[in-house]
């Protein structure tokens, strides 16, 4: 096993004689909470279960259907912070929006719409973890089979993606790209 980032928290973070020690992330726990443990932290909070997260603290429940933000304010509120949750809603131009409605009609899509993007972050690392566009081509076919609109959306970074998928799919996808942000989240409104 590869020793270098425990001798690393070891050797830089534990001399730092920090008070906290706080996971945030989901998986995995067991991991997170020796990670926590390593750091030589008083306080160490995290979530999951006890028999997860043995050297945690306060161990906080876990509700996977709430957003990333809400669980991160949990864990401050554990603290003793308040911490209201904020308005996450985007709010979307109207220009952008009629050109959204206009899109889907000139594309004939009816709902209700699927929208993927086959690409992310173009990271090296994060490309492997990228889904195979084999499942987006099989995503596409059988949701267009069961009547669903389907829009895929390309940023410059997954061109070569893009054009697999319409390749193979033809015209029963609608293809998104060159879009700025605004664009993207009145089409993800709609």
């Amino acid at each position: 096993a590869d020793l270098k980032p425990y001798s690393f928290v070891l050797n830089n973070v534990r001399p730092l004689k920090p008070d906290l020690a706080l996971c945030t992330f989901l998986e995995p726990p067991r991991r997170a909470s020796f990670w926590a443990l390593l750091s030589g932290a008083d306080v160490r909070v995290g979530y999951g279960n006890r028999d997860e997260t043995l050297w945690l603290i306060e161990c906080l429940t876990v509700n996977r259907d709430e957003h990333e933000v809400e669980r991160n304010l949990q864990a401050m509120r554990a603290l003793g912070y308040e911490a209201e949750t904020p308005d996450m809603a985007i709010e979307t131009d109207p220009a952008d929006d009629r050109w959204a409605a206009g899109f889907i009609e000139s594309n004939k899509l009816s709902s209700p719409i699927v929208g993927m993007h086959p690409g992310g972050n173009p990271g090296k690392r994060q490309r492997r973890k990228r889904w195979p566009v084999e499942r987006f081509i099989d995503a596409v076919k059988r949701l267009t089979q069961g009547g669903k609109g389907v829009v895929v959306f390309e940023g410059p970074d997954d061109v070569d993606e893009v054009a697999v998928i319409r390749d193979e799919v033809g015209e029963s996808a609608v293809i998104a790209g060159g879009l700025n942000l605004g664009r993207v989240a009145s089409l993800l409104k709609q």
